[in-house]
């Protein structure tokens, strides 16, 4: 029989991990206090959270919500991030952190709403624009052509301006000319 502890433990650890699409796992060891404070520190900016499970607790937890993939990424010591959106920003953070800590952290693979998927696809996941950058794009895409309409048509009014305003001079000159 479980202690309370593992209990409450079981409880906090699924209630963070349910309901979330996306999962992250790496395997890590080696590292020291600093290192997985800094990499929490800059998780916490997108992610929902971030925790160090034990194998075993991590089993009965994917069992119980129903994600029998996710026992393929729990061997050593294991690294678990989620996140409801822009999962590009936790992957890209995974995969930077990996490459700065080589020896002693490994991208293990990730869980996308409910699919289990290997660290290429974290990799490939982290080369992605992020919802904001597609936004901009979007936005500058569609502003281009009206700014470009509203500059011919403001020329247009310009010249047009322009031509009524010879007009104008031309017309009082013949009748100056006319009187004198």
């Amino acid at each position: 029989m479980p202690s309370l502890e593992k209990k409450i433990m079981l409880r906090e650890l699924t209630k963070k991990i349910q309901d979330r699409p996306y999962l992250f796992f790496a395997q890590f060891n080696k590292l020291t206090t600093g290192d997985m404070s800094g990499l929490r520190k800059n998780l916490l900016k997108t992610a929902d959270s971030c925790v160090v499970v034990k194998n075993s607790l991590a089993v009965k937890i994917f069992e119980d919500l129903g994600i029998r993939d996710a026992s393929k990424f729990l061997t050593g010591q294991i690294f678990v991030a989620t996140c409801k959106n822009e999962p590009q920003k936790v992957s890209k953070i995974f995969v930077d952190f990996a490459k700065e800590k080589e020896d002693a952290f490994k991208i293990k693979g990730a869980i996308v709403e409910g699919q289990a998927y290997e660290n290429d696809y974290v990799k490939e996941l982290a080369k992605l624009p992020s919802k904001h950058e597609l936004l901009t794009k979007v936005v500058v895409g569609v502003k281009s052509p009206i700014s470009g309409f509203v500059l011919t048509l403001n020329a247009l009014v310009r010249s047009f301006v322009v031509v009524l305003n010879q007009v104008a001079i031309k017309k009082t000159e013949s009748q100056v000319n006319a009187q004198g």
